[in-house]
């Protein structure tokens, strides 16, 4: 009986060994897992926002394999040549999100013009950079077609609660790009839009809503394509995005 005992007991702490030495096996792997890493992309310096990447403004930056995540940029040709949505900070990973693959820059003979609120009476939802957008007046003598061409949309400005304004969280909310690419498919309105427009384009707005017609714009959404865009370019967004 003395000897079974003997056996019961070796046996039992022959298996709290093997169960001992196994449980440190899988910590110290975790922790080799953990201490991996990957190369990821990252500013070389502060980008500011609607900077065309190049393979000089960027840099690779070792970072834990478990810090990874699908939304950061892993190779240098993803990034080159893309237009930063928002300021890029020095070092830090340079997510997909950030960047848009269209750049949305004035041509010769173009210059981008914020329109001024005054001037407008109203916005139609859902326009984004790259959007060619339709320039109509309307006043006490009526309404017509401002433009003959449709004109593209450099940039706009959204309002998360509303046109008049709202909490200081919320405006602090809407400067995030990731934030306004989600109150754009929400549908929130549009507070401030930039135009691209030769100079006189520019001069007939300023004419029809500051002289005697004392107009107010309507910019509407056509529901065409409007004017074929230059080569190479896909309307601001990336088709993934347009689904909304």
């Amino acid at each position: 009986m003395l000897r079974i005992r003997r056996l019961l007991i070796s046996l039992t702490a022959a298996v709290a060994a093997g169960a001992l030495v196994y449980a440190i096996y899988v910590a110290l792997l975790k922790q080799v897992e953990m201490q991996e890493t990957r190369q990821v992309i990252v500013p070389a310096r502060f980008i500011p926002q609607g900077t065309v990447l190049t393979e000089q403004l960027l840099k690779q930056r070792a970072v834990l394999a478990a810090a990874v995540d699908g939304e950061m940029i892993t190779r240098f040709e993803e990034a080159v040549g893309k237009q930063a949505l928002i300021p890029l900070g020095a070092g830090e990973p340079v997510l997909k999100w950030k960047l848009s693959s269209h750049m949305v820059l004035p041509s010769a003979g173009e210059s981008a013009f914020e329109i001024p609120r005054e001037y407008i009476r109203s916005i139609s939802g859902g326009i984004r950079e790259g959007d060619f957008v339709r320039v109509y007046v309307s006043s006490e003598q009526g309404g017509r077609r401002l433009l003959v061409e449709d004109v593209r949309v450099a940039s706009v400005k959204l309002s998360i609660a509303g046109r008049d304004g709202g909490s200081p969280e919320l405006r602090e909310e809407a400067a995030d790009g990731h934030q306004q690419l989600l109150a754009l498919r929400a549908g929130h309105p549009i507070e401030r839009i930039n135009l691209i427009l030769t100079e006189e384009q520019w001069l007939a707005i300023d004419e029809a809503c500051q002289g005697e017609e004392r107009g107010k714009l309507i910019i509407a959404l056509p529901g065409d394509a409007g004017p074929e865009p230059a080569e190479g370019w896909n309307g601001g967004i990336d088709d993934e995005d347009r689904t909304w």
